[in-house]
C-alpha cells in the first residue's frame, strides 16, 4: 500500500515531465514513419478512385529537349566557293543530356531537302542548355543551295523528329557583280575627288611607275621573243648544215662506189685485151710454122 502511494505521488509530482517525454517520443516516431514512407518511393494519396503511374527504363528517357532552327528566310551568301556557311540552332526545351546529329544537303537548283538533294556532310551537335543558341558551321565546296537537317533526341515525343534549316545560297555571280560595282565606285570616287598638288604628283608618279613597269615587262617579253627567234634560227642553221654534211657524205660514198665499179670494169677490159693479144700471137705463130713447112 505504501509502495502504491509512492508511485502515485511520483506521477503527480513529475506528470508534466512524463507528458513532455511522451510528446517527444511520438514526434520522433512520426518523423521516422513519414521518412520511411517518402524515401525511396514517391507514394502519394489523392481523392481520385484510380491513379496511373508510368515508369520508363533509364535507357529510354527523353531529356525534354527540343531543337529548332531560328532562321526563316533564305541566306544569300555573296561569295564564291569554297566558303564557310552557318545556321543557328536553339534548344527551346529542357537541358540536353545527350548530343544530337545533323546532316547537310546540296543542290545546284531548287530545294536541297527535295529527293534530288545530295547529302554532302554530317556532324554532331553537343548538348545545349535550355534556351542556348549555337551556330552549326560547314565548309561549302561548290556554288549552289544548301540546307541543314537536325535530329531530335532519339526518344523525342513531339511531332518534328527531323527539322530543316533555312536555305543557304552560295551566290558567286552576285559576289562578282558586287565586286565589279565596288571597283567602279572606287574608281569614280578617285576621279571625282579633289586633288591637291602633292596628291597630283603622287598620282603622276604612280602612273609613271606603272608605265615604266609595263614598258620593262614589254621589253623583257621582246627580249625573250628575240632570244627565242635567234635560238630557232641557230637551230635551223645547224639543221641545214647537218643536212649538207650528210648530203656531202652521201655524194662521197656514191663517188667512191662509182670509182670502185669503174676500176672493176677497167680490170675486166684489160684482162680481155691481154687474152685477145695472146690468141692473136698464138695464131701468128701457128701460121709461121705452117709456112716454114
Amino acid at each position: 500500500m505504501r509502495r502504491y502511494t509512492r508511485v502515485v505521488k511520483y506521477r503527480k509530482k513529475h506528470q508534466k515531465l512524463i507528458l513532455l517525454i511522451k510528446i517527444i517520443a511520438i514526434w520522433y516516431f512520426s518523423v521516422f514513419f513519414v521518412s520511411m514512407l517518402t524515401s525511396g518511393t514517391q507514394a502519394y494519396f489523392n481523392s481520385q478512385p484510380h491513379s496511373s503511374v508510368s515508369i520508363n527504363a533509364a535507357d529510354s528517357w527523353w531529356d525534354g529537349s527540343e531543337l529548332i532552327f531560328t532562321g526563316k528566310n533564305t541566306q544569300n551568301v555573296k561569295a564564291c566557293a569554297p566558303e564557310e556557311i552557318s545556321v543557328e540552332i536553339k534548344n527551346i526545351g529542357k537541358d540536353m543530356y545527350d548530343s544530337a546529329t545533323f546532316e547537310v544537303y546540296f543542290t545546284t537548283t531548287g530545294k536541297p531537302q527535295n529527293p534530288h538533294g545530295e547529302k554532302v556532310g554530317e556532324g554532331v551537335i553537343e548538348p545545349l542548355n535550355k534556351d542556348e543558341v549555337k551556330d552549326i558551321v560547314y565548309l561549302a565546296e561548290e556554288n549552289g543551295f544548301y540546307e541543314f537537317k537536325a535530329y531530335q533526341h532519339k526518344d523525342y515525343e513531339g511531332e518534328n523528329v527531323e527539322i530543316w534549316s533555312e536555305k543557304v545560297h552560295v551566290n558567286c555571280n552576285a559576289a562578282n557583280e558586287e565586286k565589279d560595282k565596288g571597283d567602279e565606285k572606287e574608281q569614280n570616287e578617285v576621279e571625282s575627288a579633289p586633288v591637291n598638288e602633292d596628291s597630283k604628283e603622287e598620282v603622276n608618279k604612280s602612273v609613271e611607275d606603272h608605265q615604266e613597269k609595263e614598258q620593262d615587262e614589254e621589253g623583257s617579253k621582246q627580249e625573250e621573243k628575240q632570244q627565242e627567234e635567234e635560238t630557232g634560227k641557230e637551230d635551223e642553221v645547224q639543221s641545214v648544215n647537218e643536212e649538207q654534211d650528210q648530203s656531202e657524205d652521201n655524194v662521197e660514198k656514191e663517188n667512191s662506189n662509182a670509182d670502185s665499179e669503174k676500176g672493176l670494169e677497167n680490170k675486166d677490159s684489160k684482162g680481155d685485151l691481154k687474152g685477145s693479144e695472146k690468141d692473136s700471137s698464138k695464131e701468128e705463130n701457128d701460121e709461121t710454122a705452117d709456112s716454114e713447112e
